[in-house]
């Protein structure tokens, strides 16, 4: 008996495909039985096989229930994670008649190097106005991180916006010259100087 009602717990655990076909096995048995292709049936074997199909049929509805269920979960998410995609853009795109030269020169910079992922300081260094309106973040790993070197990026929506605005963010180049040499180097542009700090 307990390994009987135990077969009958693991049945209850199939997926609604499989309890779905076991209903329809159930229905065309009981077909094929009143239409005379196989013997006829008993009143208490007709009754059975029509509580089996009816039970096997309810499982199947029910998992595929939940299995919708869970896709329109899904599916609200993506649409509100969009929506709220959709009102960042709009919100950066806003923010650009208002953004500070260093600001444009950091992104211009990294648009004309073609380098979305660059090294600052831990407090952002010229770029931390840039960070706390969350236009460029840190990444943070496993490895140890150097205070002065802190992995950052530029977030999709913005780096995408950026590269389609080249006029709104124009690459112009400082300039420093190191001590003992002739040639010129590119300053970051989001490098606080230390004398400056």
């Amino acid at each position: 008996m307990l390994e009987a009602l135990a077969k009958f717990v693991d049945v209850l655990k199939a997926t609604g495909w499989q309890t779905g076909f076991i209903a329809l096995a159930a229905a065309l048995f009981l077909y094929l039985s009143q239409a005379g292709f196989l013997p006829p049936l008993e009143p208490w074997m007709l009754q059975t096989g029509w509580a089996v199909a009816l039970a096997f049929a309810a499982l199947s509805a029910a998992s595929l229930a939940t299995a919708c269920q869970n896709g329109v979960k899904a599916a609200w998410a993506w649409w509100q994670s969009r929506r709220a995609r959709q009102a960042a853009e709009r919100r950066f795109i806003d923010d650009i008649p208002t953004l500070t030269e260093h600001e444009r020169r950091i992104l211009g910079y990294l648009r004309h190097h073609r380098k979305r992922a660059f090294d600052t300081d831990m407090d952002g260094g010229y770029a931390n106005t840039l960070l706390s309106k969350g236009y460029v973040r840190h990444v943070y790993g496993a490895q140890d991180v150097d205070s002065t070197r802190v992995p950052t990026h530029v977030v999709d929506y913005v780096w995408r916006i950026v590269n389609e605005r080249p006029g709104d963010f124009p690459h112009d180049p400082q300039w420093s010259q190191e001590r003992g040499h002739r040639s010129r180097v590119e300053t970051h542009p989001w490098r606080i100087p230390w004398n400056l700090r």
